[in-house]
């Protein structure tokens, strides 16, 4: 799949830029089903969906079109990930379980709509995956208590560990550690740092998190290494210090008690911009709200943040965001997908 060339400048994230983000366009491509996953490739021109109409849909950001589709009705479509040559990893998705044998990851060759791979080891759903985000490699999380790591030339997983509950995953933007995180009852959580080299030998750090009950849906590393997100499925999420594993915030995203639960494990509703300064999470009818991380650093105790600007939309619910990593500009989806962008010159 062939990427534009085109001459590039970087701009700050600033709160005049975010103010005027608005949605610019609806994308067609699930037909009404649910969407499960959104992710940008690195060069930021494409954005491919998954759904539970076990399709997969690959969107050109620059001409606000969709650009490729790919059924795959016998075995189904989520957690669709770029890989950095521009090609897509995707999970099956039998449901947790079940006794159905493929939970294989799939290597999609995009341009000609072929399997490269098939990546076989886990037992049960796959929840998570993440690809390194300077290698070939990726990681998974699964159902059956186990989290993966592979290597793009090989079909077999590298290494495997075990955790005690299913968990979720995020690699450092260095690809160095990775961490994962599991609720271990309705009271609180555990995070534990892995170095990527060593992992088998178990993690380095374990921070405990309080929790309220609700399910982790997302973990994401900022950029600048500084902060570590968990998105989860109720009004409230969490920001770490990504050093030390303390917990520093709560974002508590008003209007919005929790998300309908789905068979099938998503990309989240919240996510960083590349800066890593900002969080924006989703909410059930259709905006925005944006959390300034900043204000952290005048703050030595933790306190509850709440949003310092919501960005209004008409569209569906924002169950699942992405941030593009080279444009100003975002996606949202529901049961459709839709493109943010801002009016700045």
């Amino acid at each position: 799949m062939s990427v534009s060339k085109k001459v590039t400048t970087t701009v700050p994230i600033t709160d005049a830029i975010v103010a005027t983000f608005q949605p610019s366009k609806a994308l067609a491509g699930h037909d009404g089903a649910s969407i499960t996953s959104l992710d940008f490739d690195d060069s930021g021109q494409y954005l491919v969906s998954a759904g539970v109409d076990k399709s997969i849909q690959v969107y050109d950001c620059y001409k606000g079109t969709r650009h490729i589709e790919v059924p795959s009705q016998k075995y189904g479509a989520h957690l669709a990930k770029f890989t950095h040559s521009y090609e897509c990893l995707y999970a099956s998705t039998p449901l947790v379980g079940t006794a159905d044998p493929d939970h294989s990851i799939r290597y999609l060759a995009l341009s000609t709509k072929s399997y490269l791979r098939y990546f076989k080891g886990h037992k049960d759903q796959v929840l998570q995956l993440e690809v390194n985000p300077v290698s070939d490699q990726f990681i998974t999380s699964s159902a059956d208590h186990t989290v993966k790591n592979w290597d793009l030339r090989l079909s077999a997983p590298t290494g495997s560990i075990g955790v005690s509950s299913a968990c979720i995953v995020a690699s450092d933007p260095r690809g160095i550690v990775f961490a994962t995180a599991a609720t271990v009852d309705g009271s609180k959580g555990t995070v534990s740092f892995y170095d990527g080299a060593a992992y088998e030998k178990g993690p380095f750090l374990v921070s405990e998190i309080p929790a309220g009950g609700e399910k982790w849906t997302k973990l994401e590393f900022s950029n600048n290494g500084r902060y570590l997100l968990i998105g989860t499925d109720s009004y409230k999420h969490y920001v770490l210090d990504a050093i030390l594993g303390k917990l520093l915030t709560n974002l508590v995203v008003q209007g919005l008690r929790s998300w309908p639960a789905l068979d099938y494990s998503t990309t989240g509703c919240v996510c960083f911009t590349p800066d890593g300064k900002l969080v924006m999470a989703g909410m059930s009818n259709g905006n925005i709200s944006v959390f300034d991380l900043l204000v952290l650093k005048a703050s030595t105790e933790k306190v509850d943040l709440r949003p310092y600007t919501i960005l209004r939309s008409d569209a569906t619910a924002a169950k699942i965001l992405a941030f593009n990593p080279k444009l100003l500009t975002f996606a949202s989806a529901d049961d459709q997908v839709v493109l943010w962008s801002t009016n700045h010159e």
